[in-house]
């Protein structure tokens, strides 16, 4: 749905400038339109793959929400001063996806010590609730 819609940060969301409802509703359209290029047998794979994954569910659904998650926030870390503006919600976006998955904390481990250090750089503070745990 994103190759027709974009990606719809998540901030827009957070700012209240559109619904998660708005969201999935616009990728439902995309996927309406992806419906008319395919075959329908692939349609309906495909299909059944996006629902997996928005309604977040099944096992391998909260693993690949917790990577689309981790890329949004490491993709921070290479455009860092066009779009960090929010500490709280960066810090602690991927938290919860993370806890679904604990045998791929050690990548959140390691994007909180890159996040950590850019904030220490740029003179925010890094507060405790940052800190990954799975509590």
């Amino acid at each position: 749905a994103e190759s027709i819609t974009g990606e719809i940060d998540y901030i827009l969301i957070y700012d209240k400038k559109i619904t998660k409802e708005e969201k999935y509703q616009n990728e439902l359209d995309a996927m309406k339109t992806v419906k008319n290029m395919l075959p329908e047998k692939i349609w309906n794979e495909l299909f059944e793959f996006w629902n997996l994954y928005e309604k977040w569910e099944i096992r391998e659904a909260k693993f690949v929400k917790a990577l689309d998650k981790f890329e949004s926030i490491s993709h921070l870390l290479y455009h860092w001063h066009e779009n960090f503006d929010v500490a709280d919600l960066i810090a602690t976006y991927c938290d919860k996806s993370f806890k679904e998955i604990p045998e791929i904390n050690g990548l959140l481990v390691l994007l909180k010590k890159w996040l950590k250090e850019e904030y220490i750089k740029l003179g925010w503070e890094w507060k405790n609730e940052y800190d990954y745990s799975l509590n």
